[in-house]
Parts: C-alpha cells; sequence; structure tokens
C-alpha cells in the first residue's frame, strides 16, 4: 500500500513539470519509477504470477510514446531482464511465501493500470493531432506558396510575351529598314 501511495503522489507531482514542457526527462523518471514500482510491488508479493506484472508491458508502451522508440527498445530488454531476475529469485525461494488471496491491492492495481493506459492513450492521440497540425499547416504553407509561384510564372509569362511582342515588332520595322535600303541601294546604283 505504501509503494502504492507513493506511485499516486509521483505521478500527480511529476505533472508539474511534465506541463512546463519537460516531457523526455520526467518521462524517463517516471518509467523509471514505475519499472522499480512494480518490482518491487512483484517481489514484496512474493510472485511473478501477481497481476502487477502486466505493468511491465505498460512501462514498454510509456517509454515509446513519452520518450522515443528506442527507448521502448531499452525499456522492454531491462524488464525482460528484471521479469528473468525475479523468476530466478522466485525459483530459488528467495521470495517472500506468495499470497494470492483477493485484497483491495488487485482493485488499486486495475484503477492504477486504467488509469495509467487512459493517460498513455491520451498521450498517443496528443502527439498525433500535433502530427496532423503540422503536416495540415505545411500543406497551407505548400499550397501558398505553389500559388505565388504560379502568378510568378503567370506574370513572367505576360512579361515575356510583352517583350516577345516588341521584339516582333522591331524585327518588322528593321526588316523594313532593310528592304527599303535595298531598294535605295538599287536606285541608286544603275
Amino acid at each position: 500500500y505504501i509503494i502504492t501511495a507513493v506511485f499516486i503522489f509521483l505521478t500527480v507531482l511529476l505533472q508539474i513539470p511534465m506541463r512546463l514542457g519537460y516531457i523526455k526527462p520526467v518521462g524517463f523518471l517516471a518509467v523509471l519509477f514505475f519499472t522499480v514500482t512494480v518490482s518491487f510491488a512483484l517481489m514484496s508479493g512474493g510472485s511473478i504470477r501477481a497481476p502487477a506484472v502486466t505493468f511491465y508491458i505498460l512501462t514498454i508502451l510509456m517509454s515509446g510514446l513519452i520518450i522515443g522508440r528506442r527507448a521502448a527498445y531499452w525499456s522492454a530488454i531491462i524488464n525482460t531482464i528484471i521479469f528473468f531476475a525475479i523468476l530466478w529469485l522466485e525459483i530459488n525461494g528467495r521470495l517472500p511465501e506468495p499470497n494470492f488471496t483477493v485484497n483491495i491491492q488487485q482493485g488499486i492495481i486495475f484503477t492504477l493500470g486504467s488509469i495509467l493506459s487512459a493517460i498513455l492513450l491520451g498521450i498517443a492521440l496528443r502527439r498525433l493531432n500535433e502530427s496532423l497540425e503540422q503536416a495540415r499547416l505545411g500543406e497551407e504553407k505548400l499550397s501558398v506558396l505553389n500559388a505565388e509561384l504560379e502568378q510568378r510564372v503567370i506574370d513572367r509569362t505576360a512579361e515575356l510575351e510583352k517583350a516577345n511582342k516588341q521584339t516582333s515588332r522591331r524585327a518588322a520595322q528593321l526588316q523594313a529598314i532593310t528592304e527599303l535600303s535595298e531598294a535605295i541601294a538599287q536606285l541608286q546604283d544603275p
């Protein structure tokens, strides 16, 4: 019960720096504390057969969602090592005798697991929404840039057409002058 109370207290306390933007350091501390709490709960319960063992999976998910993909891999490796260490302790009789009676602890474990699952889902959805918003903003910016580029192409095409018309007009004038010069030259040469 003390471990559960301390866990709840620290989880609430860690919300403050997390809201201030220290997500990865707080995430690391939360995963570390959660892993230690689950391990102590399993060892004090005397067995890896306790329902709390499923919380190792939540620590892997928590690592991946809060810290990153590599953290999830490391968390899986570390949790597996811890699991086998506790298994070895149980097989060799180094843990207290397991107590499989039903008590309030199972309810607390289920409640904490549900709350943690909801928090992790909320984090995942928030990150997904942030990514979608960034993609939408990027698409809008790209659309604006595309429209600006199209307008520049239209403006430049109009300038080139105007310059082309002027060049054609001058070419026609020069052709007329050339023809007139040739005609004058022929008149002067008898």
